[in-house]
C-alpha cells in the first residue's frame, strides 16, 4: 500500500523527468522542503483567490514560461498546494501548484502589489 493517496509519478527531481505535480513530486519538491522550515507565505491560501500561475512553456523554448492569471479552486492537504484554474490567451486548463516565488514551472504566488 502506497503512503500516498492519490496516484503518483515515477519521475526524478534529481533526473528531470519528474511531472511536478503528483503528490509525491510535490513533497520531495527542494523548493518545497525549503517552505516548510520557517519560510511562511505571506498570505493564507482560499478558494477563489486570484494568484499568478508560472506557464512551463514549449520544450523546444518557442514559447518561454511565462506568469498567467489563474484563480485557487480547492486547496488541499499541503498548505503550500492548490489547484488552479489558469487563464491562458487559448483557453484554460486546470493544475495543481506549488508555492513559490523564484518563477519556476508549475509554481503559484500572488501578485505584486501595485
Amino acid at each position: 500500500m502506497s503512503k500516498y493517496k492519490y496516484p503518483v509519478c515515477r519521475g526524478c527531481w534529481q533526473l528531470g523527468n519528474n511531472c511536478k505535480t503528483c503528490e509525491r513530486c510535490i513533497v520531495h519538491n527542494p523548493g518545497f522542503a525549503g517552505l516548510t522550515k520557517g519560510k511562511k507565505m505571506e498570505q493564507k491560501p482560499s478558494v477563489g483567490r486570484i494568484v499568478h500561475y508560472m506557464a512551463h512553456g514549449s520544450k523546444d523554448g518557442t514559447y518561454p514560461s511565462t506568469a498567467r492569471a489563474a484563480i485557487i479552486v480547492e486547496l488541499t492537504d499541503h498548505e503550500a498546494t492548490v489547484k488552479v484554474m489558469v487563464c491562458n490567451p487559448t483557453g484554460i486548463h486546470f493544475n495543481t501548484a506549488t508555492y513559490g516565488t523564484d518563477g519556476s514551472p508549475a509554481t503559484w504566488c500572488y501578485p505584486p502589489r501595485v
